[in-house]
C-alpha cells in the first residue's frame, strides 16, 4: 500500500509533464481529520492520459487510493501520510520544478500551463 502511494505521487506528475493534461499535489485532511496528500490529475479526457486511469483502475493497490472522479476525466487520488513522513510536499515539489528546469531550462516549461 505504501509503494503504491509512493508510485502515484512519482509518475502522476511525470506523466503529466509529457501529455496534455494536468496533475496538482496538495495537502488536506482525510475523512478521519488525518493529514493527507491529495493528487489532482485532470486527463481532459484524452484517451493517452486515460490509459493511465485505465492502468490504476486495473490495479487494486493503486485503484485503493482514488478517492473521486467526475466527468471530463477529473481524478482524486488520496496518500496517507505515515506518522513520520519521508519527504515533505515542498520538497516534492522542488524535486519537481528541478527536474523540469534540467528539461526544459530556467521557465520550466514554455506551454499553457507554465508558472
Amino acid at each position: 500500500m505504501k509503494k503504491a502511494g509512493e508510485w502515484l505521487l512519482r509518475e502522476l506528475p511525470r506523466a503529466a509533464e509529457h501529455m496534455c493534461c494536468s496533475c496538482r499535489i496538495r495537502k488536506g485532511k482525510g475523512i478521519t481529520g488525518k493529514p493527507v496528500i491529495l493528487i489532482d490529475f485532470s486527463t481532459g479526457g484524452w484517451s493517452g492520459a486515460e490509459s493511465i486511469i485505465a492502468f490504476v483502475n486495473r490495479r487494486v493497490d493503486l485503484r485503493q487510493h482514488m478517492l473521486s472522479w467526475r466527468r471530463g476525466g477529473h481524478y482524486v487520488f488520496e496518500i496517507k501520510l505515515p506518522d513520520t513522513p519521508a519527504r515533505s510536499i515542498s520538497e516534492i515539489r522542488k524535486q519537481a520544478w528541478k527536474t523540469r528546469r534540467a528539461k526544459y531550462g530556467e521557465r520550466g516549461h514554455s506551454g499553457s500551463y507554465s508558472r
